[in-house]
């Protein structure tokens, strides 16, 4: 993927980026990273920092769980409502239901704390499915 497209390199950033509050585990080279460390590196905390300097966005896949992966007890225990979540699961979209614009960014932030994929990106071969490795 070393001539990744502008647009998908873009995706991935905001992505990434979107990630970070939520400690998502990301695969550099083949080594697992915790976002807190690409953290620490951009703010310059010298642990990290010779790691992911020399990195490109192409090197970077976070892992996450397909959106047709979420478990019953994830659909009860989100604050959307069962039949919001299970429409979401079932279809493996989340753009053609109906929420409030206020509960959109809530949708979202929800999604990133649980490290689902609700960009598509396992499918761009931009991130990696985390399902059964049991890492989070």
């Amino acid at each position: 993927m070393k001539d990744m497209e502008k647009d998908l390199k873009d995706i991935l950033f905001k992505d990434l980026c979107a990630r970070l509050p939520y400690n998502t585990l990301i695969s550099i080279d083949g080594n697992r990273y915790r976002m807190e460390e690409i953290r620490h590196a951009l703010i310059g905390i010298d642990t990290y920092k010779t790691t992911i300097d020399d990195c490109d966005i192409e090197q970077v896949k976070p892992y996450l769980f397909p959106l047709s992966s979420m478990t019953e007890e994830q659909i009860y225990n989100s604050p959307f409502g069962y039949e919001t979540m299970d429409t979401i699961r079932k279809n493996k979209d989340w753009t053609t239901i109906e929420i409030y614009h206020d509960d959109y960014y809530e949708l979202v932030d929800w999604f990133n704390a649980h490290h689902f994929d609700y960009r598509n990106l396992i499918e761009k071969g931009l991130a990696i499915d985390a399902t059964g490795l049991n890492i989070y």
